[in-house]
C-alpha cells in the first residue's frame, strides 16, 4: 500500500507539472487550521509525521511537498477520498476542510477572513508552490 500511495503522488505531480492555470489559494481561517492541527495529530501524523515531514506516507509540507507542482484541488481530492488510509473518505466535509487549512498553514499560506469551503477546495486550480514564488 505504501508503494501505491507514493506512486499515486508521483503520477499526480508529473501530470500537474505540465502546467496549470495559476490561481490564488482559497482562503481559510486560523480557527480551521487550529482544528485541523488537532485532527491531524489524531488521524494523519502516524503516517505523514508529526511535522508533516513524511514517513510511511508522503510529506505534506516543505519542499518535498510543494516542489511537485500539485494544485490545491488535486491534493484536496486525494485527501477527501483516500484518507485516512484506515477509513478512506470517512471524515466529515468540515474535518477535511480543517485538515487542508492546516496543511496550507504549515506550508506558509496565511489565513484569511473567509473559511475554506469543501466544494471550493475540490475545484481549486491554485498551485501549491511556496508562497511568493
Amino acid at each position: 500500500m505504501r508503494i501505491i500511495h507514493r506512486a499515486g503522488w508521483a503520477a499526480l505531480g508529473a501530470l500537474l507539472s505540465a502546467g496549470c492555470a495559476m490561481a490564488a489559494p482559497p482562503s481559510y481561517t486560523a480557527a480551521q487550521a487550529g482544528a485541523g492541527a488537532s485532527l491531524y495529530t489524531q488521524q494523519c501524523a502516524m503516517c505523514h509525521g508529526a511535522n508533516l515531514e513524511g514517513g510511511a506516507g508522503p510529506a505534506l509540507a516543505g519542499s518535498a511537498f510543494t516542489s511537485q507542482g500539485q494544485t490545491l484541488g488535486a491534493v484536496f481530492n486525494i485527501l477527501s477520498t483516500q484518507m485516512p488510509a484506515t477509513q478512506p473518505g470517512g471524515l466529515t466535509h468540515t474535518q477535511y476542510e480543517d485538515l487542508m487549512a492546516y496543511i496550507l498553514q504549515k506550508n506558509g499560506y496565511p489565513p484569511g477572513g473567509a473559511p475554506l469551503a469543501y466544494d471550493q477546495a475540490r475545484s481549486s486550480t491554485a498551485s501549491l508552490t511556496p508562497p511568493g514564488t
